[in-house]
């Protein structure tokens, strides 16, 4: 199994549609992709790649970064009551299964916070990244 090393991206998830290259650690790009937003924790993935068509829905998930804002900045702080009582820039984890036509899937994963991002893709043979399209 290839295995190419995953290297985070940069977006800005400004409006609700961002293309995305689909790129090998040796910077070749090897597809392309569409990630929509439907709203901060769901939306669609639109991926081709070898000429083949990948669709599915993404969701996601707020993660539990409590303990490390506790440990930074102290329980008693003005950050981490603020981040209890639901105000912050959440890390969110996203997940999704691409399917094809011809039933290939692509397990795909991204996190974002605000206007950064980072994620990849998988199948039984490779893992590739997201990266910014120019």
């Amino acid at each position: 199994m290839r295995v190419i090393i995953i290297i985070g991206f940069i977006f800005t998830l400004i409006g609700c549609s961002h293309e995305i290259t689909l790129q090998s650690l040796d910077g070749q790009q090897i597809g392309k992709a569409t990630l929509e937003f439907e709203n901060n924790n769901s939306g669609t993935i639109h991926l081709v790649r070898s000429g083949m068509i990948y669709q599915g829905q993404w969701t996601a998930v707020k993660v539990d970064e409590s303990r490390e804002i506790a440990e930074q900045y102290g329980m008693g702080r003005k950050k981490y009551q603020n981040y209890l009582q639901g105000k912050g820039n959440y890390l969110m984890s996203a997940q999704s299964t691409l399917i094809s036509k011809d039933g290939d899937t692509l397990n795909c994963e991204f996190m974002y916070r605000g206007v950064t991002a980072h994620g990849w893709c998988s199948s039984e043979t490779e893992t590739f990244e997201f990266v910014v399209k120019s």
